[in-house]
């Protein structure tokens, strides 16, 4: 077995991200103090995998160890689901010096880290990601959040959390799909900050049981991690890390959450990438490499919607501020900065980007 790769993240809260193959086993050496209530939540396709790995782990004949189990899927990222939560740890006298534990996907770490930051004014929750894209975006860095009807991600905080378990064995059992989620963020990091990453996608060798999964998990929170050190609240540089996804979460939002999370991130990076080249703003020929790297993984890189069923979608995200909002734009593989545009300069931009046709078709339409 590869050696533990421990990584500190110095934020509000400092706190730690433990990476390591059967590391589910020891959950219990990774909860800093005494509790006598552990609550895991997590979704129905997790618990019938993990779920009593972790409890053998933590079990205590003087320890109370609940579990919640909600569907899978963007759906229970709700309102609704939060209150159900709330009431469940109420109902059970969960208090203010107990835990929380989100097994899970980004939407179970996402829902149980908002719990945990308004139930009691706040409780202590640990992160267990089990799938590529939670272990290496949605569980670092503290971003919690419940969907609304009005738009992805609208209802949230950010609150760190006491640690992050990554056990990357957990991803042998992820469908190809789930893992290609992952990927996209990764490969995202990489185009903003990394070359060397993006180039270790771009040659189609990421695999779920790949040898250096854990340097590639490392390295594409280590990425994260200096930005969150740097931009803990997301006022200026942490926004560099939304690359794509005014239009991805929009995308999600119009098809009811049935592209996922990762497909949707691929189809707004190509779109702005194309925008990008076609406004000559980019070096030519790296829309295509771009779009080659995420066909590699089975991501999308366009949608045969017309723009203008995405659009009215894009209106309330949450990064707009006084009609306007700031942008990731690619300056070259690597290399990337802030861009401000007002709502119409940013449908504008998007409608250059949006089909797959090339220059020649474009300058005579």
């Amino acid at each position: 077995m590869k050696p533990m790769i421990q990584m500190d993240i110095n934020a509000s809260t400092d706190y730690s991200i433990y990476i390591q193959q059967v590391l589910l086993k020891d959950t219990k050496l990774y909860i800093p103090y005494e509790t006598e209530n552990i609550v895991i939540i997590t979704d129905e396709n997790v618990d019938k995998y993990y779920s009593q790995t972790v409890f053998d782990s933590i079990y205590r004949e003087d320890r109370n160890i609940y579990k919640y189990v909600i569907k899978p899927g963007e759906a229970s990222k709700s309102m609704q689901e939060a209150t159900n939560i709330l009431n469940f740890l109420a109902e059970n006298h969960i208090q203010s010096d107990d835990l929380l534990i989100a097994l899970g996907g980004g939407v179970v770490g996402d829902l149980t880290g908002f719990v945990a930051s308004i139930y009691l004014r706040g409780i202590n929750f640990l992160q267990i990601p089990t799938t590529f894209l939670a272990a290496i975006d949605s569980s670092v860095g503290g971003k919690t959040a419940v969907n609304l009807e009005a738009g992805k991600n609208l209802a949230g905080r950010i609150v760190q959390p006491i640690a992050v378990l990554i056990d990357y064995d957990c991803f042998k059992t992820l469908d190809n799909q789930v893992f290609s989620d992952g990927v996209a963020e990764s490969i995202k990091m990489g185009l903003l900050f990394d070359k060397e990453l993006f180039d270790r996608f771009s040659e189609g060798l990421v695999k779920k049981d790949s040898y250096d999964m854990d340097q590639i998990i490392k390295n594409s929170i280590e990425l994260k991690k200096n930005i969150i050190e740097e931009d803990e609240f997301d006022k200026e540089s942490r926004q560099l890390l939304n690359f794509g996804h005014t239009i991805a979460h929009a995308i999600e939002k119009r098809s009811n959450y049935k592209i996922s999370h990762g497909q949707a991130v691929a189809i707004g990076i190509c779109t702005m990438i194309r925008a990008l080249e076609r406004k000559g703003r980019l070096e030519e020929g790296i829309t295509k490499l771009v779009e080659d790297t995420f066909s590699k993984y089975s991501l999308p890189i366009y949608l045969e919607n017309p723009l203008e069923e995405i659009i009215p979608f894009m209106k309330n995200d949450k990064k707009f501020k006084d009609g306007k909002i700031n942008i990731t734009i690619l300056n070259g593989l690597g290399r990337s900065s802030l861009m401000t545009l007002t709502y119409e300069e940013l449908v504008e931009f998007i409608s250059t980007g949006w089909n797959l046709f090339d220059d020649e078709n474009y300058a005579e339409s």
